[in-house]
């Protein structure tokens, strides 16, 4: 249940797994009457928020407190961190029977979106903390976590003018940001040009942690990449097992528990599952009482202590490009050449995280030394900043030399371009280089070969029955960088 100013909000907003209108509504109707002051902020301070993490390297959803200093100005009482009263309490099972599902539904509760590969990138390291498999995982894969949730308060970092402009960015996080080199426009498929910032992103960031949510929360993880039957059920009696025990009685953690037997439990505990527990927030003493025993009467305490809360349970985070372009975009449309130096860069970062990294584009050549995959420049926006995009090749022959057979012509050599593998998450292929001889006359990219009298086999390099030249990844355009 989500109270704010003691209404009850519609269910749409009761979810953990992305609350963004219930928030709107917290820092919207609570945090006028609410004192500015939190044990999880001590001094004014709370750990984390508005700094800066390399998301794919961690577990986003435990506690994090360290991070870049990417603003100056990040405290209670300085006007761009704000403290709201809050009232939302749940306990439930989240699951998900794909990695694909596991990841959307954890960029949900890190309240952040983007395209299926950005996802994967951004919530590796939480999938294999958290489920023991990597993000990238296309087979059998089941996941069920127990979530018993209670917050009382919201911490927001503002996302405005004054808050995340450029007078508010950190001296030295500036001066790291501002000593990228520009990206070569003729030199774009070169790897040399995007390790730089690959680098920076890993060393001082990928995202802005926004926001806290304060309170407790328990939650039991069990996943597992079996494909026996039952096995969603399973992993629910399991984790019931972990947190109960088997003994009759159950439910006293999750209602639901109450539907298995001992002898369901029994059966689910000798399943083979990664296991992960969550503790966050509660007390110092009700943290240490529940890591000695989980019992009804220290859950219980521990999730009751959530007023007096002095850790965060749940975060929100915001690409570090996306500030950047608050920062720089002003100056840039007013001519400054500086500002439009730094927009530059923050779109190159952009472009490093979600092309150069996510959708994996390194320059691949034939071997005739031809590219087939490469980084290339895709437009110019109003403002003279170049966008990027990752470009395949169409498939086919692309030489006579690649087609032979004698008079049942087949494609293959150093330069015949076929389907690769699928990108995880799409319906679009990478392009791939065949070596050898395959399948039949005239199927595939074997139709861009051709015999022709007394010549022998021949490449038709103008062939489009394959796939077409295209986009494995496409920057979007901020309307910040094309007014």
């Amino acid at each position: 249940m989500v109270l704010v100013d003691g209404k009850d909000l519609p269910a749409t907003t009761q979810v953990l797994l992305g609350a963004r209108e219930a928030t709107e509504a917290f820092t919207a109707g609570a945090a006028a009457a609410t004192r500015q002051e939190s044990p999880a902020c001590p001094g004014g301070i709370c750990p984390g928020i508005g700094n800066s993490f390399y998301l794919p390297a961690i577990n986003a959803l435990e506690v994090r407190t360290g991070g870049t200093e990417v603003f100056k100005n990040r405290s209670l009482d300085g006007g761009c961190i704000q403290l709201s009263g809050a009232a939302l309490s749940d306990r439930n099972f989240n699951s998900a029977d794909s990695m694909q599902k596991l990841i959307s539904k954890t960029m949900t509760e890190l309240d952040m979106t983007g395209s299926y590969r950005d996802k994967a990138l951004t919530v590796e390291g939480t999938a294999q903390a958290m489920t023991g498999s990597s993000s990238h995982l296309t087979t059998e894969f089941h996941s069920t976590h127990m979530d018993i949730t209670a917050v009382t308060h919201v911490v927001d970092f503002l996302d405005n003018d004054e808050c995340s402009g450029a007078d508010n960015l950190s001296q030295e996080f500036l001066k790291q940001f501002s000593s990228l080199a520009a990206i070569d426009p003729k030199a774009v498929e070169n790897s040399a040009q995007w390790y730089p910032y690959v680098q920076f992103l890993e060393d001082f960031g990928s995202h802005v942690m926004m926001q806290q949510y304060i309170g407790s929360r328990f939650q039991q993880w069990e996943s597992s990449t079996s494909s026996t039957d039952g096995i969603e059920w399973k992993l629910e009696a399991k984790a019931c097992g972990m947190v109960e025990g088997t003994q009759l009685g159950g439910g006293w953690s999750v209602s639901a528990c109450a539907n298995f037997t001992e002898e369901e439990i029994a059966e689910a505990m000798r399943l083979s599952t990664a296991s992960r527990r969550l503790i966050l927030g509660g007390t110092d003493s009700t943290r240490a009482e529940l890591l000695k025993e989980v019992s009804k009467n220290t859950l219980d305490e521990f999730i009751d202590s959530a007023e007096n809360g002095d850790q965060p349970v749940r975060f929100a985070y915001k690409p570090i490009w996306h500030f950047l372009y608050r920062a720089y975009s002003p100056g840039c449309q007013e001519g400054d050449p500086d500002s439009c130096e730094n927009l530059q860069r923050a779109a190159n970062l952009q472009a490093a995280y979600e092309g150069w990294k996510a959708v994996e584009c390194p320059h691949e050549s034939d071997g005739r030394d031809r590219s087939y995959q490469s980084m290339e420049i895709a437009g110019t926006t109003s403002l003279g900043i170049n966008t990027y995009a990752c470009h395949v090749s169409k498939t086919g022959c692309r030489a006579d030399d690649d087609c032979s057979g004698g008079t049942s012509c087949f494609c293959y050599g150093a330069s015949c371009i076929d389907r690769g593998n699928i990108l995880t998450g799409t319906e679009l292929y990478r392009d791939k280089v065949r070596g050898t001889r395959e399948g039949n006359v005239r199927e595939g990219v074997n139709d861009s070969c051709s015999y022709v009298f007394l010549a022998g086999c021949k490449c038709d390099e103008t062939w489009a029955g394959g796939l077409p030249d295209r986009y494995l990844y496409e920057q979007g355009v901020s309307k910040l960088l094309h007014p």
